[in-house]
């Protein structure tokens, strides 16, 4: 999953340049969805 992602926020950052976009921590390192759902 997480390749996965990568590749669509290099496609998403190809096209919008001047959007920033954060996946996992600031480090680019996933951190678990049971995590990211807590921090929702």
């Amino acid at each position: 999953m997480v390749k996965l992602i990568k590749l669509m926020e290099n496609a998403y950052e190809q096209k919008y340049p001047n959007i920033p976009i954060t996946y996992g921590v600031p480090e680019g390192r996933a951190n678990g969805s049971n995590q990211g759902i807590k921090n929702l």
